[in-house]
């Protein structure tokens, strides 16, 4: 029997190989002439693609490439993306190879597509995960675009400070590749952030780099120049050096002509140029240029501003009509946004119809496959049977030993977590013991710590009774197995090095708040905190330290009071009622009462989670 099972093994792998063995590891000369043209022309990359044969599924190599590049051709054709399935087919099988460009590529988009459906946790992710193999190469291009990509995410945002650095590797990463249009739209880029933290002397000076590296550019497809001029216009709209902004729009509305551009965003800051500087007449020649397009943002802002410039000119009933048009626009906009969502949808459900009508017809089509597929599923049927044979004999006696593991494990579990809780009690106990002495004075917090200290004792009395019982039953399964199983040994190791991982945690947390000095003040020389911005920063110090303490602290009891979330904090930094009472300007039987109200609206379960203090001291 058990030979009789290598030999269908071996068959199975004879019968695998020669199905491989005729597949092409050459790409098809429709997608290596794609991706030649990829960069400079890719209008005819994707109309090659789409007009060429999609490859069979079988062929995961060629499949997947025409993927990669189809998704590729539309990002940069600038058509949205509204399936992840395409990218997802090329991501299954590049991610298994060793091809380092590829994988990079693939990321960087799964990241676009990612972006264009909204999910912009995934995008961020794939992006970083793209900046990470892209520096294994030497494709500085590459590596140009995935920076820029997770600069943009940044940007949109509001992270500027990681936006400013993404962008900055971007820069680097296009001088490298030496390509003129990369070079400029880095520094377009970097423009850009240094405007949105009002760095303007920055923002120029990148500005201008960024139009002299495009001036010489003869492409077609390059849209550097034009952006350049435009959006370093508006730097100097926003700082009001109004001859500098005309003087580059201009020349960005001489450059767009010629290229044929879209001029309609042009021409809306040149009209607020004019408006600013109560040129009424040239402020609605442009505006009035700028309502010749189809983007109804610019329509909106448009009609926005000839509005407040009829008004400002008492031409009233211009003014009336044009703030209707600005109305009617807002409602287009809010259906465009209502309806954009249904498009999406309604494209996706479109392009996995069609995908799964040609899949149906390729399998239709491929006689060979459907045969292959035939054979192969009588020989998994055959080692299926002399498997299941030989399984029914072992059934009932492993069916035994794995009841008996699974008790095993729980006791052992149990018992691992009652030592913890003992340890976590003792912990608990030594610092109130310490407290008492230190305080003898104050009764009431005496009495509280003392009527805590018995309840801890009781409650380690009853677990290491507990913990004999466990033991004792563990014991017994494991002579009733003749020997501990290797597993649980694993799980006995496992269970122990996360005690030393919490030690550990607990050991860094205390180095870390000890040199963080806002918060080795409050241990050394406690004082009242008489400021609001003194306890943002204890707020912010904690946070840090503790993964979001007091947001996460709010959102599970939202009745806690912003008084009531900072005696949290403090006991949180395991301090006794004497110094919270100096900290917060109240005397010590107050901060008991608080603790004693605090504990009530929170309506937590101590049974067996012990005080209020050690609930918060280990959330």
């Amino acid at each position: 029997m058990k030979n009789a099972f290598y030999i269908l093994l071996l068959l199975i792998l004879v019968y695998l190989l020669a199905c491989t063995h005729h597949q092409t590891i050459e790409l098809l000369p429709e997608l290596t002439r794609a991706e030649s043209l990829m960069y400079d022309h890719p209008d005819s990359a994707l109309s090659l693609l789409e007009n060429m044969n999609p490859p069979s599924p079988s062929n995961k190599l060629q499949n997947a490439t025409y993927s990669l590049l189809l998704v590729q051709a539309r990002d940069k054709n600038y058509i949205e993306h509204t399936s992840d399935s395409l990218i997802n087919v090329a991501y299954d099988y590049f991610m298994k190879q060793e091809d380092l460009n590829r994988k990079a590529l693939v990321l960087n988009y799964e990241g676009r597509v990612n972006e264009d459906l909204g999910e912009i946790e995934k995008a961020t992710e794939f992006y970083l995960r793209a900046a990470d193999e892209v520096e294994k190469t030497e494709d500085y291009r590459l590596g140009y675009l995935i920076n820029s990509n997770l600069g943009m995410i940044y940007a949109y945002r509001g992270l500027n400070e990681e936006g400013l650095l993404a962008f900055q590797k971007a820069h680097e990463l296009a001088k490298q590749s030496q390509v003129s249009s990369h070079i400029a739209f880095s520094l377009i880029y970097l423009g850009r952030m240094y405007g949105k933290t009002e760095q303007w002397d920055k923002s120029i000076s990148a500005y201008k780099q960024a139009i002299v590296v495009s001036e010489p550019i003869k492409c077609e497809y390059d849209r550097s120049l034009g952006s350049a001029l435009g959006e370093l216009g508006g730097i100097y709209l926003s700082i009001g050096k109004y001859k500098e902004a005309l003087a580059n729009l201009k020349r960005a509305e001489k450059e767009k002509l010629e290229n044929g551009r879209d001029l309609s965003q042009t021409y809306l800051v040149l009209g607020e140029v004019y408006k600013m500087l109560e040129k009424y007449d040239s402020a609605r020649f442009y505006l009035e240029k700028s309502l010749v397009t189809t983007n109804i943002y610019t329509k909106t802002n448009a009609y926005q501003y000839l509005y407040l410039i009829n008004k400002e000119t008492h031409n009233y009933e211009k003014a009336i009509a044009y703030n209707n048009y600005y109305w009617e626009c807002r409602d287009s906009v809010d259906q465009v946004n209502r309806s954009h969502a249904i498009d999406e949808i309604q494209a996706k459900y479109n392009y996995e119809k069609l995908k799964n009508e040609k899949m149906v017809l390729e399998l239709e089509r491929s006689q060979l496959f459907k045969s292959s597929l035939f054979i192969l599923s009588l020989l998994l049927l055959t080692i299926v049977i002399l498997v299941y044979v030989y399984q029914r004999r072992l059934l009932t006696k492993e069916r035994t030993i794995q009841r008996d593991k699974d008790l095993l494990r729980q006791y052992t579990r149990q018992l691992r977590e009652n030592d913890l809780t003992i340890r976590k009690n003792q912990e608990r106990i030594e610092e109130l013991s310490g407290e008492m002495s230190n305080h003898a004075n104050l009764e009431e917090s005496v009495k509280e710590q003392s009527s805590e200290i018995e309840s801890l004792h009781n409650q380690n009395k009853g677990l290491l009774e507990a913990n004999k019982r466990l033991q004792e039953n563990i014991d017994q399964f494991t002579q009733s197995l003749q020997q501990k199983d290797s597993e649980l040994e694993d799980y006995k190791k496992l269970t122990e090095e996360n005690i030393r991982l919490r030690d550990r945690e607990k050991f860094l947390c205390d180095r870390l708040m000890k040199q963080t000095t806002i918060l080795k003040e409050l241990r050394l020389s406690p004082k009242y905190i008489k400021t609001q911005g003194e306890w943002e920063n204890i707020i912010e110090a904690i946070n840090v330290l503790y993964d979001d303490y007091t947001i996460r602290l709010s959102e599970q009891h939202p009745s806690l009071t912003e008084s009531d979330i900072q005696i949290c904090i403090l006991i949180k930094l395991h301090l006794n009622n004497s110094t919270i009472a100096t900290l917060t300007g109240i005397s010590p039987a107050s901060v008991t009462k608080r603790k004693q109200r605090m504990k009530e609206r929170m309506s937590l379960d101590l049974e067996e989670n012990g005080s209020l203090d050690m609930w918060l001291q280990g959330y």
